[in-house]
This record gives structure tokens, sequence and C-alpha cells, in this order.
């Protein structure tokens, strides 16, 4: 949680992967939502499987394959219940995370067999895709400010997010290693953080950033 009192994670200890909440000073455990038991959490996201926080310490963001689609669940902590699902023309939702403000949730969607990254504005009631092209784009995270994203992707020092010919040929390119990328939504090239021979993943900014 953001004062670091409680901790969110799935575990399968009941025989189904369901959402729990711990304590960390008490150890107490108590079971947040009962998951694969129907439609709606038919199965947690468990390869990818984050859970995020909102700012306020008040709500967790987590996806789940519900039917042909996946969801995007909002699941309001004191009283152990979704209040909100999100469903997108999308073939699959991968790891959403809160903007430090509140106001925004990034995720990854997987569209014709491309993963890239996208936000969905609460307020505005709007999705808004951030990368459009033939790499794979994983792991988003906000920067404090909540105006820029870093992910992890296979596109080396292709830094253009868009408007790639048909012709690329894809299997040319050397995808055996991730690096760590920075974008602001709307702007057309991101910035290389990283440049290794091993993979990154997940990163995660400190509070002062």
């Amino acid at each position: 949680s953001p004062d670091g009192s409680k901790v969110a994670f799935l575990s399968d200890r009941s025989g189904y992967f369901d959402v729990w909440l711990q304590d960390v000073e008490s150890e107490k455990l108590h079971r947040l939502l009962q998951g694969e038991r129907s439609g709606g959490f038919e199965q947690l996201k468990w390869l990818d499987a984050r859970i995020s926080w909102s700012p306020d310490g008040k709500k967790l963001v987590f996806a789940s394959k519900a039917g042909r689609l996946d969801e995007i669940h909002i699941l309001d902590v004191k009283h152990r219940e979704v209040v909100r699902s999100l469903r997108f023309d999308l073939d699959g939702l991968f790891n959403p995370t809160f903007s430090p403000d509140g106001t925004k949730i990034a995720f990854v969607g997987l569209k014709n067999g491309a993963s890239d990254i996208y936000y969905y504005d609460l307020a505005l009631d709007k999705l808004a895709q951030v990368t459009f092209d033939i790499f794979s784009d994983d792991d988003p995270a906000w920067t404090p400010d909540s105006q820029e994203l870093v992910f992890v992707s296979d596109r080396g020092d292709s830094l253009r997010v868009k408007d790639y010919s048909e012709d690329v040929k894809i299997w040319q390119g050397n995808y055996r290693s991730t690096d760590i990328y920075r974008i602001r939504p709307g702007e057309v090239n991101a910035e290389r953080l990283t440049a290794t021979a091993t993979n990154e993943r997940t990163p995660t900014f400190s509070p002062d950033g």
C-alpha cells in the first residue's frame, strides 16, 4: 500500500487464485476477492499479476479474463467489492497500474498479436494508445508527476513508436534482450534509458523521482 502498512497479492491457498490482503505489522490476513468462480473473474492474470494501489490506498486495480475478453477491475479495499470494470476492444489486458495522481490507469493491451502501451483516463472516460508498433512493449509505470511513462521493450534503437511501414521485416531484428524506455503520451519518439545484454523488467520510480 502507499503507506507501506499492507501488502496485496494473489494466492491459490484456497484452491483458487484469489486476491488477498495482509497487514504488515500484525500479519493478519484476509481475502479481498474470490477469483475463478464466476464469468467476471474467470481467470486472474497469474503470470502478469500486477496489482496496483490507488494513491490514496483505498482501491486496487487488476486484470482478469472475463468470457471472451479481458477486463480491468477497480476494487474497493474497505468494502471488498469491485466498483468499476473496464472492457476494451483488445485481445488481452495486462499489468494495469494507477498513475500517482489517481486519474489514469496505464496497461498493456494485446491486439492482433502486438502488445502496446495504453492508458485510460478515469475522469474523461477515454482510452489512449501510447505505442503503435511491431515491438513487444510491457510493464508500464508512471513517473511521479503522472505525465510520462516508462516501459520495457525489445525495440533496441528503434525509438519511434508509430508510423512504421508494413514492409518492415520483423524477423530481421534482434529481440534477445529488453530495455527500459521513457515516453510522454502523444510523442512519437521514446527515450532509451538502458542498453544492456540482459533483460530489464518491471521498472518502478521512487516517490521523489
